[in-house]
């Protein structure tokens, strides 16, 4: 049986790559739009 850590950690990187697979996808216009209530864009984080 997989230690709790472990199954966090593999969720993490599952999220993780997810993400980074939905902003590849994002034009640079798009990346460049600061969202109402937001400080910055999402190419600044």
């Amino acid at each position: 049986m997989k230690r709790r850590h472990e199954v966090l950690f593999e969720q993490l990187n599952t999220y993780r790559i997810e993400l980074l697979e939905m902003v590849a996808e994002l034009a640079e216009g798009e990346a460049d739009v600061i969202p109402q209530g937001f400080n910055n864009t999402i190419r600044w984080n």
